[in-house]
């Protein structure tokens, strides 16, 4: 049985990925902050999510609903609208990075 080693690139690539998920966390992080200080009815509509402690998969999807469905355009606050913006932008372009790194390895591993 042959044994298949990754490319390089492909581990630098992976590090990269890593390194940005720690930007997404304090993001995240910042969010939740700021939710919880200026818009506090709606911080607990989502389930007053924390980073860990508070994390379960009901307020993950309430905070993913809240900053992909727009309805923090509601709040008229040009800083959470900010917020918001980036963070949606984020979710879009790592998840489809994240696929296609999944497709070429997949790919890859097949040939």
């Amino acid at each position: 049985m042959e044994s298949y080693t990754a490319p390089w690139p492909v581990f630098v690539f992976l590090g990269v990925m890593f390194s940005i998920v720690i930007w997404w966390f304090v993001a995240v992080s910042k969010f939740f902050t700021y939710m919880a200080s200026n818009h506090l009815d709606e911080y607990k509509e989502m389930g007053s999510p924390t980073l860990f402690a508070n994390n379960t998969p009901g307020n993950n999807i309430s905070f993913l609903r809240f900053i992909l469905g727009n309805s923090y355009k509601k709040l008229d606050d040009p800083t959470l609208n900010k917020m918001c913006g980036f963070l949606k932008k984020f979710f879009y372009s790592y998840s489809s990075v994240f696929l296609l790194l999944v497709i070429g390895l997949i790919t890859i591993g097949n040939s």
